[in-house]
């Protein structure tokens, strides 16, 4: 579904919603508000049944795949039912996703299972365009880190790559800030969180970015200066 504004949804993707007896949106354990179905709701011309599937974002490996597998009967029980079923995920549904998970899960119970997936627009690309950062060019090299645990923000990774892309940098941006200086490098930083959403806010600069930190939905990216490009 792209990261968020509904007019990043793809042609395509618009035709999945359109076609499909059922609409499945995520929530999490604790929130009533879907991300993703706010995005299905700007569709238009709609008549899928809509249903919400609650995931668990422990970091118990265990409750995560019970989640998983809970969803995954409820959706193999509509496909079953001979209805066609689209799961909208914001993003791409192949980076950092919940969908791969489901989706291994639901053809494990159901044999021969038909999958389309559909891309979408990743948020570090939106973020990139908002904030006017390229993210590389000629032989320069990108890196996707998760950073939401500071133990991923390896110090060989970053001195190897020209831009770090820090996912769900929402309360490690010290810790990122720091492991950057550690490379030795000077670096361009941006943090943005809630593209595109109500709550928008885009800081460059290490500064603004210490000061924007403590969004869940946020990114932040670094690119290492170069004297020539």
């Amino acid at each position: 579904m792209g990261p968020g504004p509904a007019d990043l949804l793809t042609l395509r993707a618009v035709a999945a919603f359109r076609s499909a007896d059922v609409i499945f949106e995520v929530v999490g354990r604790n929130s009533s508000f879907s991300v993703s179905g706010a995005v299905v709701d700007s569709i238009e011309g709609l008549s899928s049944r809509r249903e919400r599937l609650v995931f668990s974002m422990s970091l118990s490996p265990g409750e995560r795949r019970a989640a998983v597998r809970r969803n995954a009967e409820i959706v193999a029980r509509e496909l079953r039912g001979g209805n066609s079923c689209v799961f909208a995920t914001i993003g791409d549904p192949l980076t950092y996703s919940t969908f791969p998970y489901l989706a291994a899960e639901v053809a494990e119970l159901i044999e021969g299972l038909e999958v389309e997936v559909v891309p979408g627009v990743t948020s570090f690309n939106a973020a990139a365009a908002a904030t006017g950062a390229t993210l590389v060019e000629h032989d320069e090299t990108l890196a996707v880190v998760p950073a939401f645990l500071p133990e991923n923000l390896r110090e060989g990774l970053l001195a190897a790559t020209d831009t770090v892309v820090f996912l769900k940098a929402g309360k490690t941006v010290g810790a990122i800030l720091a492991a950057l200086d550690a490379t030795g490098s000077e670096w361009d930083v941006a943090h943005v969180s809630r593209l595109g959403l109500e709550g928008e806010r885009i800081a460059k600069g290490p500064d603004e970015a210490l000061e924007n930190a403590g969004e869940y939905l946020s990114l932040l990216i670094a690119r290492r200066k170069r004297e020539n490009r």
